[in-house]
Parts: structure tokens; sequence; C-alpha cells
């Protein structure tokens, strides 16, 4: 789905809201304010939210935030507000939290002329999605520790899963096929650090990647975002991207077919550090390179993230 159809999908839902033509929708949400994503009933909360969406039964989901449907109003909103520094954290937020990976796509959108942000949730083939630890807070202040919690929205709000969800959620999963999806694994042994004469670290690592979406993919950049710290500094963090020798030759995959190849990722160049100290940190961490997000820009301007998942036998 494009950013154009995200647009026009969340207008109408607006402009039905506006003019008092809600329809009951469980897989929309409006939010006037950000998610606090710096502080743990904020994560709690975002967590809740978007997997009992994913969970649902039915397509596409949206969270609108910057509109308040009780009020009618709207306040501008930017991603900067959840304390986060860049919107693929919060597929790191996921993958740290949520048994299983479901897809966040976030959108920066102007509605007659106030910045509103969104986050589309398509339909999941791997509901239901759990909550590993759920925290909530006391009354007293103290954290209330939950294990394994799995949410689902109804018209009325978010609540537990109950027996006859987790049965819809097995038997709807059967029936999604989503436009595009990947799964992604990597060899542990397949992974060099090395860096060039222009001070850049270079990722070389042996990748699998299988579309089972129900479209062809053709993959012309990827893009990995590593730290080995868990609330790291700026300079602890290194983005790795393909160069544009790979947009001459795209990874083509068809629906339902795998892919295997060599892989290697560039990092801006690193001024005033030790390059080869740095290169051999990460030599030393790279078994810490599990279940990272990996991101894939197709040639049509879509953006695919997969849990990109450690194999330790060839």
């Amino acid at each position: 789905m494009t950013e154009d159809q995200i647009k026009q999908i969340v207008n109408s839902y607006i402009k039905q809201s506006i003019e008092g033509l809600e329809k009951e929708n469980p897989k929309l949400d409006f939010k006037r304010n950000w998610y606090d994503l710096k502080t743990t009933s904020g994560i709690n909360e975002f967590l809740k939210d978007t997997s009992a969406i994913a969970n649902s039964f039915g397509l596409d989901g949206y969270i609108i935030i910057g509109y308040d449907e009780k009020d009618k109003s709207f306040r501008d909103t930017f991603f900067s507000e959840c304390g986060l520094r860049d919107s693929s954290d919060l597929m790191n937020l996921i993958i740290k939290k949520v048994d299983s990976l479901f897809h966040i796509n976030y959108y920066d959108i102007q509605i007659d002329n106030h910045s509103l942000s969104v986050l589309h949730i398509p339909p999941s083939i791997d509901k239901p999605h759990v909550i590993k630890l759920y925290q909530t807070l006391n009354k007293d202040g103290t954290l209330r520790d939950e294990q394994n919690r799995v949410f689902v929205r109804k018209i009325s709000g978010t609540f537990p899963a109950s027996k006859h969800d987790l049965e819809l959620m097995y038997y709807d999963r059967k029936n999604v096929i989503p436009e595009y999806k990947i799964y992604s694994n990597y060899h542990i042994n397949s992974v060099a650090f090395n860096v060039d004469s222009k001070s850049r670290i270079i990722l070389t690592f042996h990748l699998t990647l299988e579309n089972v979406g129900r479209r062809p993919v053709a993959i012309n950049s990827i893009r990995l975002k590593i730290h080995f710290d868990h609330n790291p500094d700026n300079h602890d963090i290194i983005y790795l991207n393909t160069l544009n020798s790979l947009h001459a030759r795209n990874i083509l995959i068809k629906s339902g077919e795998i892919w295997n190849g060599s892989v290697t990722l560039f990092s801006i160049p690193f001024e005033g550090i030790d390059i080869a100290e740095k290169k051999q940190e990460l030599a030393r961490e790279k078994n810490n390179l599990m279940h990272k997000p990996i991101e894939f820009r197709l040639a049509n301007g879509e953006v695919i993230t997969s849990e990109l998942i450690k194999q330790s036998k060839w």
C-alpha cells in the first residue's frame, strides 16, 4: 500500500468522524498524543495497542496520532515526541518484547494543514502475537508483571484474548496472504567485519530471504542498524547500507521462492575514532547481531521490515 493510499484512507476515517459517521472498526484507533516510548507504561501501552490490532480479525489496521475523536479536534504531532531516535526503533521494541514480529509502517501526513502520525499495521500471518512480559503500574507506583499476555481489539476497546479469540486468530491467518512479506536469516559463521581506506565499517554475511507475500519483490537497497547496548548513545549506533551497485542488479524474488546470497553493507565514514579498534569490537560482539530488524527498500518505493534471525548451522 502506498503512502498516498494510506493518506486517502486516514482522511476518509477522519472525515467520517467529523461528520459523526464513524463506523465500528476494531482495527482503527485514534490517539491525541504520541506514546511516551521512554517510559515503561508508554512502551507497554504501545505494545498492547499495536499487538491487539495485529491480532484482530480483518484487513489493515491504523493508529492515527494527532486527532481526538471525542472533541473532533486536531493536535499537530511529530515522531520526535515519542522519545525514540528513528522510526525503525519501533520494530526493535516489538522484537524485544513480543514473541513473533508483526509489521508497522510509519507515516507523517498532512490533513487539513495539520501534521499527523500514522501507524499502519498490515494483516499478520504470524498471530497470535504474545507480549512476553507485560508490565502495568499498581496504584502505589510499583510494577506488576504479567507473563505472556495476548490482546485483541473489539468494538468497545482492547481486551485480553479469549479462547474464541485465539481460535479466530488461527482461522484468520490461514486466509491472510500479505502483499509484501519477507522472512530473513543469516549464518553466524559467515559474518565478517572489515574496514576500508575511507574509514568505513564493512559487514559481509550470507543472507537467506523467503518471499511469503503474494507479490514478487525487487530489492534495490538493504539497511541494517546495529548496536549492542540496551540504551545506546548516538555514537554506539551504526547504520549499514548497501551501495548504489545493488540498484543495478536488484535482488528479484518471486512469491513463494527463496533467495540465497552474500550481502555487503557499508557504514558512513567514521571520524575521530580508532576504526581498527571498532572493527575488533564488532567482531567480538557479532553473536549479538541476531534478532535485529533489517529493512528492504523495493524498486517500487515500498519498505519491508523483517526480523533478522541467526542460524548457527549451514
